[in-house]
């Protein structure tokens, strides 16, 4: 599965174009959703996803995913071993010890779902099962999502790149005491993903090969 080049590109060609119409992302939902709570972009993508799951229109993209994915949720204790020593496997570990997935789903993904009326799933609320969408929704916008290429004007700082990562870690915050308008009213260019984009998301998932396709906005058409 993937997309094959019959023939040289040259760099800095155009390969595809996909309307933002059609792309999964949490650019159009606000961020804000509480006097006290801040969605963060990872959130609002999972929302979107899970619209897009209900809506028949992308059954034949949401068919297109994997149905199982390889990340290390899917490790053993016993592979977990082999990250003794590091940040992640820290993370890992603890993230296992303390049901940082069904704290998360509860604490953030649930209160958020149900402010924007999204079905979690037919039956009881917070079900095994609705644990279960939460957990593979999230492994595909891990594996699958996209970043846009920022611009001179938006290019991160470390500083600015590790908040983003936490940000996505903690699936919503509070904000500042006095919120700045860029946290209640962002601009077009703020959002740079995640985005699930239909037919790119071809492109860069094979391991063997190195990734040298870049994500940009088409400045005239939007796409």
């Amino acid at each position: 599965r993937g997309i094959f080049a019959t023939e040289p590109i040259s760099k800095g060609a155009i390969l595809i174009r996909v309307p933002s119409a059609l792309a999964v992302s949490g650019e159009k939902l606000a961020p804000k959703w509480k006097e006290n709570r801040v969605a963060s972009p990872w959130l609002r993508t999972l929302a979107s996803l899970y619209l897009a799951q209900d809506d028949p229109d992308w059954e034949p993209y949401i068919l297109s995913f994997p149905p199982e994915y390889e990340t290390l949720w899917q490790w053993t204790d016993e592979d977990i071993r082999f990250l003794d020593g590091t940040t992640l496997g820290e993370i890992v570990r603890t993230d296992r010890t303390e049901n940082a997935w069904q704290n998360r789903y509860q604490q953030s993904v649930q209160p958020f779902l149900k402010h924007l009326r999204i079905p979690e799933l037919p039956g009881k609320s917070g079900s095994k099962d609705a644990l279960e969408r939460f957990q593979k929704a999230s492994m595909c916008i891990t594996t699958r999502g996209f970043h846009m290429q920022p611009s001179d004007t938006e290019e991160e700082s470390a500083k600015a790149k590790a908040k983003r990562r936490l940000d996505e870690l903690g699936l919503d915050r509070k904000p500042a005491a006095k919120p700045t308008k860029s946290q209640t009213e962002p601009s077009s260019n703020a959002y740079l993903g995640p985005f699930l984009l239909p037919v790119i998301d071809l492109l860069n998932h094979c391991a063997s090969e190195k990734k040298v396709t870049t994500l940009q906005r088409d400045k005239e058409t939007g796409a």
